[in-house]
């Protein structure tokens, strides 16, 4: 600590050095209430949530021993008005609103205050809106979570209770990026390295062959890192397709129509699959698509989503921050028949799943958190070379939420798109739909809605497909 302030976090600060005004690290999130309500009332509810959100008093400065590296410090000048602000629409329509985050989204956040805005929408269709914009800083999807659930009318004491945890084995039922059990066994020893090494010390000494054991399983642990490290660097770029190019300042913000999540299981259960099987494939058919009507190649061509992964336990939700890993997970565009390219993608993201990937991958975002600009630089530009397209997933609560006496209807967000890529797909379930939420830039692809209709003709195809 310094003084009163609290150092950033190396993983954290990734966020902020790659800040680009054509690719602002905002986590933006869009929430629409059934009914409508006062905007007094709501900057009330978010006034009296704020103790128990500190970290949204608090502003990023230097610091003043760790070399001016950044820290957090409550904000001497906190004004609310500063953050919760009103945002009315010309019309109370869909497109109004999906205009105003495109727009939401190029507009940087002031660096002397808090790194956070609401702007509140008093009429939306028959209720009204809420657009959240929380800088990446400030914490990863589960974190962003958190602060939803805080600024409901009776957040939760634990946040296990509005949101499970699926259990291990359900991985039908497992909405996450990885079912628990697919935990890698690098994942799970450094876990016990950390949690308990004193009771694993003891039982290796007590027994030879479990210490035999851990070496055999250390030694292929090392070979399967060296593997994935192997591929992280060496892995082939991504095809060139109009998805890829120099960003503008323009961004344009879509959503579906809410998808059934059991629709999503029953294609699962009947293929064999997971749920996130199926979103990758339905997500490589809408891009195929639009590729298709833009009269451009797919034969051979494949592409990669960048997947972040949590890796913190839910418990830990309210210590914001980030703490996930990334996947590079196959989208075939190539492959025409949809359940022909399931199949392809099931293969390939079993043998993901039991890579370390994801836990090399968080090791990296904090290396890189500290590395010289040349050398950030250089590694930023490797991912982006290496994957078109920035894919989040977050399940969201089961049960119906209230906002100041107001029912939240739907939930969409948009993760940033790191690496300069500039298509970001941010998936999001909220009492048992999926809403399918798509961020592009507005000169490379300006009519992501055409990518939105891919998907859901490739999701209706695959229903069909698996009966």
């Amino acid at each position: 600590m310094d003084g009163r302030r609290e150092p950033l976090a190396s993983v954290d600060s990734v966020w902020l050095r790659m800040d680009e005004p054509g690719n602002l690290m905002i986590v933006t999130s869009a929430l629409v209430l059934r009914e409508p309500v006062p905007f007094a009332c709501y900057r009330e509810l978010v006034a009296s949530r704020l103790d128990a959100l500190p970290r949204l008093r608090q502003r990023l400065v230097k610091s003043r021993t760790a070399f001016g590296s950044l820290a957090w410090e409550t904000d001497p000048r906190f004004d609310l008005s500063c953050h919760v602000r009103l945002a009315p629409l010309e019309r109370p329509d869909q497109r109004s609103l999906q205009n105003l985050v495109g727009r939401l989204m190029s507009d940087p956040l002031d660096p002397c205050r808090p790194p956070w805005q609401i702007h509140f929408v008093p009429q939306y269709e028959d209720g009204c809106a809420v657009i959240g914009r929380f800088h990446h800083c400030l914490g990863d999807g589960l974190a962003m979570l958190y602060v939803l659930h805080m600024l409901t009318d009776d957040p939760p004491v634990e946040l296990t209770k509005a949101a499970p945890v699926p259990r291990p084995g359900d991985s039908h039922k497992a909405f996450g990026w990885l079912p628990p059990r697919s935990v890698s066994p690098l994942v799970s020893f450094t876990r016990a390295a950390e949690e308990r090494p004193a009771r694993e010390v003891k039982a290796i000494m007590a027994r030879p062959a479990s210490a035999r054991d851990a070496m055999r399983d250390t030694m292929r642990d090392l070979a399967l890192g060296a593997g994935t490290v192997w591929k992280l660097l060496f892995m082939r770029a991504d095809s060139r397709t109009v998805f890829k190019g120099p960003l503008s300042d323009e961004k344009r913000a879509v959503w579906s129509q809410p998808i059934p999540v059991d629709t999503l299981k029953g294609i699962a259960r009947a293929t064999g699959a997971t749920i996130n099987d199926v979103v990758l494939v339905a997500l490589a058919g809408g891009l195929r698509r639009y590729l298709v009507a833009h009269e451009q190649r797919v034969d051979g061509v494949e592409l990669r989503a960048l997947a972040p992964v949590n890796l913190r336990p839910i418990e830990e939700a309210s210590k914001l921050g980030n703490r996930f890993g990334l996947l590079f997970a196959p989208l075939p565009l190539g492959v025409a028949d949809p359940l022909e390219r399931l199949f392809a993608v099931r293969e390939t993201t079993r043998q993901i799943k039991r890579s370390p990937e994801r836990l090399l991958t968080f090791l990296l975002l904090r290396i890189l958190g500290v590395m010289p600009s040349p050398l950030f630089e250089m590694v930023v530009n490797l991912f982006a070379r290496r994957c078109t397209v920035v894919v989040t997933n977050v399940v969201g609560p089961c049960e119906p939420l209230r906002m100041a006496g107001a029912t939240l209807k739907q939930v969409m967000f948009w993760a940033p798109s790191a690496g300069r890529l500039a298509v970001d797909v941010s998936l999001l379930s909220y009492t048992g739909n999926l809403w399918v939420s798509i961020a592009t830039d507005g000169r490379l692809t300006p009519d992501p809605e055409a990518i939105l209709e891919g998907i859901e003709s490739e999701i209706a195809t695959l229903v069909e497909r698996a009966r």
